[in-house]
């Protein structure tokens, strides 16, 4: 389930505009951080804070630590605008990529004019660091989402099993719904259509 501080952070942002939506979600490998990303960003979707053609599961990945070149950071902001962009492996580097260089300024930008929801994924070490090194984005967001808790592969395969079935289970009273919602629904009456009938012309044999 949706971690219940970001639960009640998009009930607060319902109603308050000036609400935040980007989020630093930070812990240990194995917390979860990415499985709780993910439902974060298909929460925005699903309740309308982000672009609305996009599906539930469908918004866009980036690795900060191996963006690509400048043309494929420039495709992936492409693709993220009006959605949300998750910013994975948010760490260090000394020797800074012209990819890594183009993907921090977007970053600020897209922050700045709200054109797209940001959530960085990392480690309290690397975050820490990669914050004293890029003040810009550390000056802007301002909510962290802790993950302490490390989970056995058995519990995180337990976790998409359940989460498999529940959205089965979803899609199946979707259709239940829509069939009712169809046998509910008024049936046109149509007049039968007229036969025309042969009129012999005048004259004719």
């Amino acid at each position: 389930m949706l971690h219940e501080k970001l639960t009640e952070m998009l009930d607060r942002a319902a109603t308050d505009n000036a609400t935040k939506l980007h989020q630093f979600i930070v812990g240990p490998a194995g917390s979860g951080r990415t499985t709780q990303a993910a439902a974060y960003a298909a929460e925005l979707i699903a309740r309308g804070f982000a672009n609305q053609t996009r599906s539930r599961k469908d918004f866009a990945t980036v690795s900060f630590d191996n963006p690509g070149d400048v043309s494929a950071v420039t495709k992936l902001m492409g693709e993220a605008a009006g959605g949300v962009l998750i910013v994975d492996h948010f760490k260090p580097r000394h020797d800074i990529e012209d990819g890594q260089k183009l993907l921090h300024n977007r970053l600020v930008r897209a922050i700045d004019q709200q054109t797209t929801t940001v959530v960085f994924i990392s480690t309290p070490a690397d975050l820490a660091e990669a914050l004293r090194n890029m003040p810009e984005i550390s000056q802007r967001l301002r909510t962290t989402i802790n993950m302490p808790k490390t989970f056995s592969p058995d519990e995180i395969a337990a976790y998409h099993h359940d989460l498999k079935e529940g959205d089965r289970i979803r899609q199946r009273i979707a259709e239940w719904k829509a069939a009712r919602d169809e046998d509910l629904r008024p049936k046109e009456r149509h007049a039968a259509p007229q036969t025309a009938r042969f009129v012999k012309p005048a004259g004719g044999a």
